[in-house]
């Protein structure tokens, strides 16, 4: 939780590619993850599980769906390593 916090606070800005609101959505996604699961999270793929929770959380919000959220998850855990 604590290396999310730092990774928001600490952020040089997201890539333009994924844009900053993906940015944001990832990183909320990732406070979700950390503090339910015990999974460690990945985003090897669009279909991995950390980012179809990223793509949910998206849906749920903006009610936009499909939006594929894989580059934003994995600039962010690129960030905490």
């Amino acid at each position: 939780m604590k290396q999310c916090e730092e990774a928001i606070i600490n952020s040089p800005g997201s890539d333009p590619r994924s844009g900053y609101r993906q940015h944001h959505v990832a990183c909320g996604a990732l406070v979700l993850w950390l503090e339910l699961s015990k999974e460690t999270p990945t985003a090897g793929t669009r279909n991995s599980k950390f980012c179809t929770v990223a793509s949910l959380l998206w849906e749920a919000i903006t009610r936009e769906r499909g939006r594929n959220l894989q580059r934003a998850c994995k600039q962010l855990l690129s960030q905490l390593r």
